[in-house]
């Protein structure tokens, strides 16, 4: 026995789940890039302290 199906099976749900799933993950990809460009021009172009206070203190505190 197992767990019941949700929904009956259906190409047209399979494809549009299909969808779903590749614009989400497109989405996430852009956003974690966007976060990840923002830190960098924090931390790089304008040095405002904002990197330092995303990135965990290392060694001992001054």
């Amino acid at each position: 026995m197992g767990v019941p199906a949700l929904v009956p099976r259906s190409e047209v749900l399979a494809e549009v789940a299909k969808a779903v799933h590749f614009y989400g993950a497109y989405a996430i990809t852009i956003l974690v890039a966007m976060h990840i460009g923002a830190a960098a021009y924090h931390g790089l172009v304008r040095r405002d302290g904002i990197f330092s206070r995303m990135w965990p203190p290392i060694g001992p505190k001054s």
